[in-house]
């Protein structure tokens, strides 16, 4: 009987190692289109918004939900709450204008198939004037992918960020600045009203740029970063528009701009400005694309250039922010190392001079 269990067991080790069994994982892969609406409207309004929900990926139950949304850091990421917890937002009516489907209730989405449907959002008469965050996602049960405590962070195409301006006058309050321009150098110092900064041409030149909205309502902005000698002409406003309605960031068009296409920025808050980067497409694993910055120009330049910054705001009346800097760039590590090898020679020839006299 021992003999006859170790031969069996033997067998089924053997089967199963020439003919092993094929486990496959389930797939999810689905996407939510349009990614994003901004809409306008006075309160005590019905919005109905059109949406398709396609599932690429095997047949997955999932669940559209809503949630309230707001910015969670400089960087521009998007946290959400779910929708009672917010106490403007939460008196706003949603639902689906679909028999097949309801919010907060889980349904198949069949492999390869295409579900049209309405999200309907109702206001109340006395909803306030203001700015609403919203999000719609669609989450599987498998791999809800949000889920943190009671927060949920906002990432990948499972969901589409809804901004609702509420307005009775039809009046909306945009306050744009820039907080901070500078390059990531400890050498800078002012000089007669003007920024002048020193920079190694050895290393690249990393720059932040940071706006603020202090506004009621969101913002858009758009613009340009230049870095040019400081005796060539920087491109004008008109110049930068033509650039920027040209430019097609899918094709990698080359400029000599960093391009800051058009993004938005949310009533009151502050985020880091990004802006077309060549650098670190080319060089993606370099220690300075590690950092939080809006874009890095290649160093290996040599002698005074100014740093341009244009940015066009959809402000009433239409703002364009300025700012002008002044770079020193020299090979100041290079000279150093020059410098200390140099005196060392220096000292070893008055030591061996001193030696000789002896």
């Amino acid at each position: 009987m021992k003999w006859h269990l170790i031969f069996t067991f033997f067998l089924l080790s053997f089967f199963s190692a020439v003919f092993p069994l094929e486990v496959a994982a389930q797939k999810f892969s689905a996407s939510v289109s349009p990614s994003s609406y901004e809409i306008v409207s006075r309160s005590g309004q019905t919005i109905n918004l059109p949406y398709s929900f396609t599932n690429a990926g095997d047949p997955t139950v999932v669940t559209l939900k809503v949630y309230s949304t707001f910015s969670k850091d400089s960087q521009g990421t998007l946290e959400l709450l779910p929708l009672a917890q917010s106490t403007q937002a939460s008196r706003i009516s949603f639902s689906l204008n679909d028999e097949a489907t309801a919010l907060d209730t889980p349904f198949l989405l069949q492999s390869g198939k295409t579900i049209v449907s309405q999200l309907k959002m109702t206001l109340p008469e006395d909803l306030p004037e203001g700015d609403y965050l919203i999000s719609l996602v669609l989450e599987s049960e498998k791999q809800p992918g949000f889920e943190n405590g009671s927060r949920i962070y906002l990432t990948g195409s499972l969901a589409s960020t809804i901004l609702l301006t509420v307005t009775n006058s039809g009046a909306l309050e945009r306050n744009v600045k820039t907080t901070v321009f500078r390059v990531k150098s400890p050498y800078s110092f002012s000089f007669f009203g003007r920024t002048i900064t020193f920079v190694d041409s050895l290393n690249p030149i990393p720059i932040v740029l940071t706006a603020v909205n202090t506004g009621k309502n969101a913002a858009h902005i758009k613009g340009s970063i230049s870095l040019k000698p400081f005796f060539l002409k920087t491109p004008d406003e008109s110049a930068i528009l033509k650039v920027l309605d040209a430019y097609d960031a899918q094709k990698k068009e080359q400029t000599d701009l960093s391009l800051i296409e058009k993004q938005i920025l949310y009533a009151s808050t502050q985020k880091t400005v990004q802006a077309g980067d060549r650098f670190c497409t080319s060089n993606e694993d370099h220690s300075v694309c590690e950092g939080d910055q809006s874009t890095i120009f290649s160093g290996k330049l040599l002698g005074i250039y100014r740093l341009s910054l244009t940015i066009f705001t959809d402000m009433i009346p239409e703002t364009i922010l300025k700012n002008d800097q002044h770079l020193i760039i020299f090979p100041f590590s290079l000279s150093m190392e020059l410098g200390g090898v140099l005196l060392v020679l220096i000292a070893f020839m008055v030591f061996k001079r001193k030696k000789l006299k002896a």
